[in-house]
């Protein structure tokens, strides 16, 4: 038997999204709208982030200041974080990882050492100097007109009772004393890993700290963030951009200047700074150029990114040298 032809009341609740029951169905136009619209906003944006590597390598070839990943996200301004493992993926933003397999992975594990080694020697002495504060007035009396190195030395010296810990001032005794030694050990052990860092320094650049005011962990931290394999870095402009030290423009209207720049490797930033500031106060040539930068109007800030620039584009061409230096021996033995 077949089927009847529906009325007219029926048919007018079908398009209206309304079922023989009286319930309203939950399609809807405007739903399908919202759909479509969010359909054609991800195609939108799927085809902005189609960068081929033919693109990438022209970013970083780029002769613009900012030559690293900055220009590949200014260009593609739909860029985030969630789609580069999807552009990786696909291999359409392809890159050279850094590699810490030789000499530099085991500067890196000393340096990783000495850091925490560091901050415990800091954090022991803290809890001497407070609890010398707390401490019973007899303790106090004796280690308060002590330099840091004697007071440790004197509370790792003491002998208290263990036996008596009960006692406040038996308490403190054993404590200091644990602290004393704890810290007198930590010492140690930063001494010796400064003697292997300035080692594995002094072997891969000696060029670099022969230079005017880089000290054996500033080259340390630099030649961490260059790798074992810095030729993966195109210029010196991109070793400044990772860095952290090259320019940003911040130019408004009739106004044309470059701001500070807030990202890279802040440790590598940090190195910079530490060896502008020690030939700012060294060097006739430095205090110069900062006297003339300030003289053309920029801010004393500003001069100082720019002395860290210039240094940047000094350590990379020593470094750069230098494994170039180390690859052909390798090659000849």
């Amino acid at each position: 038997m077949g089927a009847l032809p529906c009325s007219g009341a029926e048919v007018s609740r079908k398009d209206s999204g309304i079922v023989p029951g009286g319930v309203r169905a939950r399609t809807s136009p405007f739903l399908d709208m919202g759909v479509e619209r969010r359909r054609s906003k991800k195609k939108e944006l799927q085809r902005k982030n189609r960068l081929s590597t033919k693109q990438v390598g022209a970013c970083w070839g780029s002769p613009h200041p900012i030559n690293t990943i900055a220009v590949v996200v200014v260009r593609t301004t739909t860029w985030t974080p969630q789609n580069a493992p999807h552009a990786a993926f696909a291999r359409r933003w392809v890159v050279t990882p850094k590699t810490c397999d030789g000499m530099i992975g085991s500067l890196r594990v000393l340096k990783a050492c000495r850091k925490t080694a560091v901050a415990a020697r800091k954090i022991a002495l803290q809890v001497i100097q407070s609890n010398i504060v707390c401490a019973p007035e007899e303790l106090r009396d004796v280690l308060r007109n002590l330099t840091r190195m004697q007071l440790v030395r004197t509370l790792a010296a003491w002998r208290p009772d263990l036996s008596d810990y009960r006692n406040v001032t038996s308490a403190y005794r054993i404590a200091l004393k644990s602290l004393g030694r704890r810290y007198l050990e930590l010492h140690d052990e930063i001494a010796d890993l400064d003697a292997m860092i300035a080692a594995i320094v002094e072997e891969l650049a000696p060029s670099l700290v022969a230079r005017n005011s880089i000290g054996r962990e500033s080259a340390a931290q630099l030649l961490l963030t260059a790798g074992d394999n810095v030729d993966r870095i195109r210029s010196e402009s991109s070793f400044a951009a990772l860095c952290g030290v090259s320019p940003v423009p911040a130019s408004s209207g009739k106004v044309i200047r470059h701001r500070l720049n807030r990202g890279g490797d802040r440790a590598a930033n940090s190195a910079l700074h530490v060896i502008a500031i020690g030939r700012l106060r060294t060097d006739p040539k430095t205090k110069a150029y900062i006297a003339k930068k300030i003289a053309e109007g920029h801010s004393k800030l500003e001069a100082l990114r720019c002395l860290k620039r210039y240094i940047a584009r000094e350590v990379y061409a020593l470094v750069r040298e230098r494994n170039r230096e180390i690859a052909q021996t390798r090659i000849v033995t």
